[in-house]
């Protein structure tokens, strides 16, 4: 049994130490490694665009190598608290800065200027900054409006030109899809998207680096290195 400052072994534990098992305190540690599923579900919190069309069509073949796993995916706005016990491992484009976490770099995460070949065919292609001005937008919402990336475009666009506004990654994708207008998005997502091309190539945008977290009590957790090593492969 695992209190915040202290674990204390039950019966079982002291039996698999006594069989030599490695162990690190949990009875969670202790059920994988003699041989059955895992006690409970890992929790990971995620942003919802790179669960959405990253993370989530890999799970495939995660699960293949791992079948007696089970995940909890938090894509929620509020970013989930690591050392209060909220998510065991959490993706993030800033790094976190909270004691009692192991934090890893993953990968540089660009973004870039996207719309719709149907779009393009409608309304023609811009080819300038200039040209943004004369066509139509598809902006943050409210709780991202202040980010770099959707400021750079603010600026650039008319006011009445912005045809929708949100905060998920996933609805921008879509509408833009959809042709409704331009867009910004993060390359490893709209590249490999057929119905999207990239605009405004040489244009620098404001970027992101993907972190990843987690509490350094769970290092030696089975379940959550086994995630934490799917996540930094998936996303690197």
């Amino acid at each position: 049994e695992r209190t915040r400052h202290q674990i204390v072994c039950g019966e079982c534990d002291r039996n698999a130490i006594g069989r030599g098992i490695e162990f690190d305190g949990s009875l969670a540690e202790w059920i994988y490694v003699a041989g059955r599923d895992f006690a409970r579900p890992g929790k990971a919190s995620v942003p919802e665009g790179l669960c959405n069309e990253v993370i989530v069509p890999g799970l495939g073949a995660f699960y293949k190598q791992h079948p007696g796993v089970r995940l909890i995916l938090n894509v929620s706005s509020r970013q989930s608290d690591i050392v209060r016990g909220e998510a065991d491992i959490a993706i993030r484009l800033v790094r976190p800065v909270q004691a009692d976490l192991v934090t890893r770099q993953l990968a540089h995460m660009e973004l870039g200027i996207y719309a719709s070949r149907a779009y393009l065919k409608q309304h023609g292609r811009p080819t300038t900054e200039a040209a943004l001005l004369q066509h139509q937008i598809i902006s943050y919402g409210d709780e991202l409006a202040g980010l770099n990336e959707n400021q750079w475009l603010i600026h650039r666009s008319q006011p009445e030109h912005v045809v929708l506004r949100s905060d998920s990654t996933t609805s921008r994708l879509r509408a833009t899809e959809a042709g409704l207008g331009i867009s910004i998005q993060p390359c490893m997502i709209a590249d490999t998207n057929p119905r999207l091309v990239r605009l405004l190539k040489n244009q620098p945008l404001p970027s992101h680096q993907i972190w990843i977290a987690y509490h350094k009590d769970l290092r030696r957790i089975a379940r959550v290195r086994v995630v934490i090593e799917f996540l930094g492969k998936l996303l690197a």
